[in-house]
């Protein structure tokens, strides 16, 4: 296969909230005819390497697990000399380009090398990095695309400027490539979970809050997250379905913008492979949490993975998949050198365990921080230090440094170890092969960055606490 390649990861993005999954709201109808058509598969088990955007970018574009590249686990950066999927390509004569709303999909993690054009799109570079001309067209759409006429850039989504600063990349780099592999990074629907207008009254008809009131709830939560999460605040019933109908809204607007690109992109090439992805996915109350934190919980590593177009990748009829699994293939087609990859080529072998890993560093933090806002807050059950999950079709087991457990999906809160020990004993086998081959790190080098303040603001803005 030599053909264009345009990867979508979309933010916070869980499976069980799409139309894929047969979830009650038809949040995803783009996604899903798109699964449906002859050259398109969905894998609905499709499980994240991490838990935040950080590791899981990282993993998607370095074609490895996070405790190998380390970005989001010990350092902050991928190693310098580690291939990236754009260099990998960029050797096999593609363009590249990259469109990205968030810091830790960027310069903050090294994945903004290797591109021919790296756009980063966020309310202090769009004069820069966006076309007046898109500008101008977004600024006269403003109640289609945002809150309206608000200073407040929460309410701001960005879905449109990052398909017409796309389409202009595909154009460039098409001018002077035979193909093309751009990735771009949909940010609206990681929390505050704030819809435009025209999408804020989608799902609320059957919650008792009003729309107003409802994305109050939603940008209350992310001002206030680790009050939420320690539980030293907490949501009444009706907040958290206000909260709920706020996140499908904005997957909703978002699937209508991935609809949109991929349309137009197909108008000038209908052979392009298109891979559309959650980089993780979020907490409603799971375990009493919120957001993507602290735990492998299903909630936010279970994410959509639709693939379509010319590419063998659609033929793969195995029961678990992974984010790297897609790159090692399409990179195969694409005669590129696939040495530093370690996810399995789908045209011939089927993955048994998925692994999705958690760092520490930022985990003791949060814990740190939870303990001022609610001494009481049980720690006992969480996990210290880096964390490991490996996932079965039927088990999920987890071992850090400070324990391990077993539990028997779709529960994930009974350790079952005692009941089943030979799956315990078989699955820490597995985990511990794991650490002596892919998982150890490709590099000693611990690599950290220092943010501008546009950036730190952004990611306040996101609810990250810096």
């Amino acid at each position: 296969m030599t053909a264009n390649v345009v990867w979508l990861t979309l933010e916070s993005l869980r499976f069980d909230h799409t139309s894929l999954s047969g979830y009650g709201r038809d949040t995803t109808p783009f996604l899903h005819s798109l699964a449906a058509e002859s050259e398109a598969a969905s894998f609905d088990g499709c499980f994240s390497h991490g838990i935040w955007t950080r590791p899981a970018s990282a993993s998607i574009l370095t074609g490895t697990y996070p405790s190998h590249h380390q970005a989001g686990v010990s350092s902050d950066v991928i190693p310098e000399d580690l291939p990236t999927i754009p260099d990998l390509l960029g050797e096999q004569g593609f363009g590249t380009g990259c469109v990205s709303t968030v810091a830790y999909m960027g310069h903050a993690t090294g994945l903004d090398g290797g591109f021919d054009s790296f756009r980063y799109l966020i309310s202090d570079t769009l004069i820069e990095e966006v076309h007046l001309v898109d500008l101008v067209k977004y600024a006269f759409a403003i109640r289609r695309h945002s809150g309206g006429l608000t200073t407040d850039t929460t309410k701001h989504s960005t879905s449109f400027l990052i398909n017409e600063t796309v389409k202009r990349q595909f154009d460039e780099l098409s001018q002077n490539s035979d193909d093309v592999f751009i990735y771009a990074h949909y940010n609206d629907t990681h929390h505050p979970y704030t819809p435009p207008l025209s999408f804020l009254d989608k799902f609320t008809a059957d919650v008792a809050l009003s729309p107003p009131e409802a994305r109050a709830v939603a940008i209350q939560l992310t001002e206030n997250l680790n009050e939420y999460v320690s539980g030293a605040r907490e949501l009444t019933k009706d907040e958290i379905e206000a909260l709920i109908a706020m996140y499908d809204a904005t997957i909703a607007y978002v699937d209508q913008a991935v609809g949109d690109l991929v349309k137009w992109i197909r108008a000038q090439d209908d052979d392009t492979v298109f891979v559309v992805t959650g980089d993780h996915g979020e907490l409603f109350g799971e375990r009493g949490l919120y957001a993507h934190k602290l735990v492998t919980h299903d909630a936010v590593c279970h994410v959509p993975m639709v693939v379509a177009g010319p590419t063998a990748v659609t033929d793969y009829d195995g029961d678990l998949v992974q984010p790297i699994d897609v790159v090692r293939t399409l990179l195969a087609e694409a005669g590129a050198d696939q040495s530093t990859l370690q996810g399995i080529d789908l045209r011939d072998d089927r993955r048994e365990h998925c692994f999705v890993q958690r760092g520490g560093d930022r985990v003791n933090r949060h814990l740190q921080w939870f303990e001022e806002y609610a001494p009481s807050f049980d720690q006992s059950w969480l996990h210290r230090g880096d964390l490991t999950a490996v996932r079965t079709t039927d088990y999920k087991y987890e071992r850090s440094a400070s324990h391990s457990v077993l539990y028997e999906l779709p529960d994930e809160e009974t350790d079952v170890a005692v009941d089943h020990p030979d799956v315990d004993d078989r699955l820490d086998d597995v985990w511990e092969e794991f650490f002596e081959t892919h998982g150890r790190p490709y590099s000693d080098q611990r690599r950290r960055t220092e943010l501008d303040e546009s950036t730190r603001r952004s990611l306040k803005q996101m609810g990250y606490f810096l």
